[in-house]
């Protein structure tokens, strides 16, 4: 090969493996590990954790984007790079519990979830819970799979479908990114000091044009998290609630509308107090297309709850709306592309700054939590030849955060978790009732709605 199609061929692998900017500020940030988990209900006792192990192991072996570590190239002059660990693909797979119940199991995952993985040792875990009494829409007892991955590797959904792809069996991965077979050697090093000037002008470039609305927008949208390796006490609560997810889509609203107005209705009505509700959302398109965190937040300003679900729910659906177009204008995707061209060392000082001041001030009360929603894909996936009944996404809290809920859905089941701390959710089960309740008075505002049409 000659030299001029060698060195392209050299950009092109690197450049797949280096983690964009978007990741890499995740990373720097100390962004919570993700904890994405599939239950399964298995007639009698769960099969052996070695056959469980062994099933794990083949497929990530199957896998030629999995099992990863991160390495900085020779100076971290340039963002980490994506690179095949040589470690022993069963070293990821532990066993937690063989014998415990379903409360036990959350409270494990969310020590887990405050617990980051060092992702320049390894940046995957998966956790076996095994014979779990007492879990919701299950029989007898089920079997937990709980992946545990650096959030800089991939989002909740892309971590959703990489366990699944552990547990099928087909091989093939959803990870996009390629890493490197080996160390980044001083070639890599070269090729991120000579990009720094590019880098530095055009981020020079990009916040001289940025657009005045752009660089006066008080709002912060940036995930609030700590900068520690530990990201918090972690809940003093976690609990689940199943749903169909025909009743979270009432009145043509979406599961993300039914959510935010349904735990709006939950959280107490204290005088005075407002809340407000950050969730993620696709970030606008043209930034960086490595990028596996390809996501923005948005806080929403909640309206009381002293009128009726049905009322809030078009109201919260009308704020959203308007939030999710100012995040996707010409100002906010000005701002993401400032980050996306910015070297490392930019990159890293804003991450660790925002992580920083986050730090700095803790919340007792809960005027502003976190909500995520999506819809896990559904494939083969399988522990014995059983499928899974349900997925679930763990919940982080920040050391100022108080209260994070996620929907997930699986197939026709969603799953919502609550992680709450100590303040004005002081009866978790009593906020589930709420939550619950608020839910159904959609779904009666819904019925009455439809039988008015007809």
């Amino acid at each position: 090969m000659c030299p001029w199609l060698r060195r392209n061929q050299f950009m092109k692998t690197a450049s797949l493996a280096r983690l964009s900017a978007a990741d890499a500020f995740l990373l720097d940030n100390a962004c919570p590990d993700i904890v994405s988990v599939l239950v399964f209900d298995i007639d009698g006792e769960s099969p052996s954790f070695d056959t469980i192990r062994d099933q794990i192991r083949r497929n990530i072996e199957r896998m030629d984007a999995l099992p990863v570590r991160l390495a900085h190239d020779r100076l971290k002059a340039g963002f980490p790079y994506r690179v095949r660990s040589h470690r022993r693909s069963d070293s990821a797979i532990v066993e937690l519990r063989s014998s415990t119940t379903w409360e036990e199991a959350l409270t494990e995952l969310s020590d887990l979830a405050g617990c980051k993985v060092d992702p320049f040792t390894q940046c995957v875990k998966v956790h076996v819970f095994r014979n779990v009494e007492s879990s919701p829409t299950v029989s007898g007892t089920a079997t937990l799979v709980a992946l545990q991955v650096n959030h800089a590797i991939v989002d909740g959904r892309g971590a959703a479908r990489i366990l699944q792809e552990l547990l099928d069996g087909g091989g093939s991965s959803s990870v996009r990114a390629r890493p490197l077979d080996r160390d980044p050697s001083w070639m890599h090093t070269a090729m991120a000091v000579v990009g720094v000037p590019g880098r530095l002008a055009r981020t020079y470039w990009r916040l001289f044009r940025l657009p005045r609305e752009a660089a006066h927008d008080s709002r912060d949208n940036r995930p609030e998290q700590s900068s520690h390796s530990r990201t918090g006490d972690g809940p003093s609560g976690i609990d689940t609630v199943m749903f169909d997810r025909q009743d979270l889509t009432p009145l043509e609203m979406t599961v993300t509308e039914t959510a935010l107005t349904a735990v709006a209705f939950a959280l107490p009505l204290i005088e005075g107090r407002s809340y407000r509700g950050e969730v993620p959302i696709a970030a606008p398109p043209g930034l960086n297309p490595r990028t596996v965190n390809n996501l923005v937040n948005v806080v929403v300003e909640l309206p009381d709850s002293t009128g009726t679900p049905s009322a809030a729910a078009f109201r919260i659906r009308e704020l959203l709306t308007a939030e999710i177009e100012t995040a996707r204008n010409i100002a906010a995707r000005a701002r993401l592309s400032v980050i996306d061209g910015a070297p490392a060392f930019v990159v890293r000082a804003i991450a660790k700054n925002a992580a920083s001041e986050h730090n700095t001030s803790s919340r007792d009360a809960v005027d502003r939590f976190k909500l995520t929603s999506y819809q896990a894909p559904v494939s083969g996936a399988h522990v014995g030849g059983t499928p899974p009944s349900f997925a679930m996404s763990i919940p982080t809290l920040g050391p100022s955060e108080a209260l994070t809920v996620t929907f997930v859905g699986f197939g026709d089941v969603v799953t919502t978790t609550i992680a709450a701390r100590p303040g004005p959710i002081d009866d978790l089960p009593a906020f589930l009732d709420r939550l619950v309740a608020a839910v159904a008075d959609l779904g009666a505002a819904d019925r009455q709605h439809r039988f008015r049409e007809d």
